[in-house]
């Protein structure tokens, strides 16, 4: 069981683990990941040790990359209201983090490997 205790909230269990994962093993390109410290981490392997600990149930696994695409646009729309607001620390953030690059490249690199990502965690 995970607890999530970022805007914690009711919610679906699936979305938390997606956004575990995200972050955690983390699904980014190497690039980004390297700003963690984990740029030379398999992140298909890692997922798919994940997603099998979890013991994420088969139809939960047909759907991981979908809820995984829904909670990056979900995230977007999140950050871009801040920015668009003028909170300071969003925008700030966005600045210093590389702001559209950086999500044109995130944005890349999950395009380019969303079949590869279904079908690791659909295996068993």
């Amino acid at each position: 069981m995970l607890l999530d205790f970022d805007f914690a909230a009711p919610g679906r269990p699936l979305w938390d683990l997606v956004r575990t994962a995200s972050m955690c093993v983390p699904l980014k390109p190497p690039e980004l990941a390297a700003t963690t410290g984990r740029a030379d981490l398999d992140p298909f392997v890692r997922v798919a040790v994940l997603v099998d600990a979890y013991g994420l149930s088969e139809v939960d696994r047909s759907v991981f990359v979908d809820v995984l695409a829904e909670v990056r646009e979900s995230g977007k729309r999140f950050v871009d209201r801040h920015v668009a607001a003028g909170e300071p620390g969003f925008v700030e953030m966005w600045s210093v983090h590389g702001g559209e690059e950086r999500r044109d490249l995130d944005d890349r690199w999950f395009g380019a490997n969303r079949a590869r990502l279904a079908d690791t965690v659909a295996r068993r």
